[in-house]
């Protein structure tokens, strides 16, 4: 069935059923569908209103990757690989996580990795 005539359908549906009248946004649309179970009967439309729901939040994610990016790959004057940039950014990205990491235990975990000259 294509996603007009689905669309079509689905809309002429909503309208008979009086459950979907008073909602107020399309969070409220997807959670009436779903006690429904109309979310079954209409699954690409159900598929695209989650997108439009997650969209924001997705987008928001990329953006603060790009953000992070230019501070790192700034301090750090461009030289760095791929691996060590990929390092940098989750550190930076997930600072929270890392604030709860004493500086101790990330000295014993580097020093036990491979043979050092000096102790840190």
């Amino acid at each position: 069935m294509s996603l007009e005539y689905q669309l079509d359908i689905f809309i002429e549906d909503l309208q008979k059923d009086d459950r979907f009248w008073n909602l107020n946004d399309i969070g409220a649309l997807s959670v009436m569908l779903v006690k429904t179970k109309k979310h079954m009967t209409y699954p690409t439309i159900y598929l695209l209103i989650k997108l439009v729901l997650i969209l924001p939040v997705a987008t928001a994610g990329v953006e603060r990757v790009f953000s992070g990016m230019t501070y790192v790959k700034n301090k750090l004057r461009n030289s760095m690989g791929d691996q060590l940039l990929n390092d940098c950014l989750v550190t930076f990205i997930e600072k929270n996580v890392f604030l709860h990491i004493s500086d101790e235990d990330v000295m014993d975990r580097f020093q036990k990795m491979k043979t050092r000259r000096t102790q840190l």
